[in-house]
Parts: C-alpha cells; structure tokens; sequence
C-alpha cells in the first residue's frame, strides 16, 4: 500500500515537473526580465475552453457539434484585419500562444516554421498570437517565422491556461477540435498531433 502510494506522488511530482519545464507563466510580474518565468505551481488547465473543446476531427461539421463556434477581432503585425471566418479555408487552424520572454516559446519556434511550410498544402494554418510587443520583432527576425503573427485581445482569454506556449486548434467552422497543449514540442510531436486531427 505504500508502494503505491509512493509511486502514486512519485507521478504527479514528475508530471509537474515537465510542465513545469515545458512552459512559462504567461502574465508576466512587475519585476519581470527577458529570461523565461518559472513557476512552481501546477498549472490551471481548466478553463472556459476546456467546456466547448471536444476529440473529434478538425472536419467535424457545425450541425453534428454541440459546441459554440469561436469569434474574434484582431490585426497582424502589418494591420490587417484578422477574424474566424479566415479559418472557413483551412482543413485544421493551430493556435499558438507564446511570448517575446518565453524561453521555451522562442527555442520551439523554428519547429513551427518548419510545421507551417510542411503542413500548409495539407490544409492547415498556423497562427501566432502574442500579447506583450517588446521583442516581438527581435524574436521573430532571429527564429524566421513567416507565420501568421497577430496580436492578442480579450476574446482570446477563454483559450488560456495561464502558461506559455500554448496551443488550440479549430476546424474550418470555427470549433475548438483536439486538446489544449500547453507547453512546447519538437517538430516529430507537433506532426503526430497534427497527423491525429486531420
């Protein structure tokens, strides 16, 4: 019995830790720097989007969902307008959250890049979302992400976790399809996820 108990901690204690080394907290504090922010509580992954997501395929269609399809308003980095309705052309749309000040966000940014010119023909598009600007155009020059990059408002706050990266997928209607993943993966584990929903 103890045993089990033990192992039982033993999981849990290695489970945070590998959150805990695959994110970053995503509001940054007052005496914040530009090197990663590490914390050592479990993440809160129950969240709004937790209640609308659902397992099933990214082409899933509005009628046979019970789930509420996602708005939003926002811009690029060039200013243009950017909604839901662009998603009406893709198979599958990942979501991916990160920060300037993220480390983990930064080193896995390559591997979308990769991801977005090997998965685009396949139907799927990869979008950025940042909130905090200061070293957005640093980031972006050094890891040459040619991505979607748009900025963060308020109707994106149901998709967080309260870490960085993290990352949603939609189907062309608009619906949250997969999981949240929060954390960041090398190209082989984001190309499995993908593979799974499309």
């Amino acid at each position: 019995m103890k045993r089990i108990h033990l192992t039982r901690i033993l999981l849990c204690l290695t489970c945070a830790l590998a959150l805990l080394l695959s994110g970053c907290q995503s509001a940054k504090t007052p005496d914040a720097t530009k090197a990663p922010v590490v914390t050592t509580e479990a993440p809160a992954v129950t969240t709004e989007a937790n209640t609308v997501r659902t397992d099933s395929p990214a082409d899933e269609t509005a009628g046979h969902s019970s789930q509420s399809a996602f708005s939003f308003s926002t811009t690029d980095r060039d200013g243009n307008a950017w909604d839901q309705t662009a998603f009406a052309d893709y198979k599958l749309v990942m979501v991916n959250f990160f920060e300037p000040w993220c480390g983990p966000c930064v080193e896995e940014m390559p591997e979308l890049e990769r991801l977005y010119q090997e998965y685009k023909d396949k139907g799927v598009l990869l979008i950025g979302v940042y909130r905090d600007e200061e070293g957005v155009d640093e980031v972006l020059t050094q890891t040459g992400v040619t991505y979607p990059i748009l900025h963060y408002t308020s109707e994106f706050d149901v998709l967080q976790s309260g870490y960085v990266p993290n990352t949603v997928f939609f189907n062309s209607n608009a619906n949250l399809v997969g999981q949240t993943e929060i954390g960041a993966h090398s190209y082989d584990e984001w190309a499995e996820i993908l593979d799974g929903l499309l």
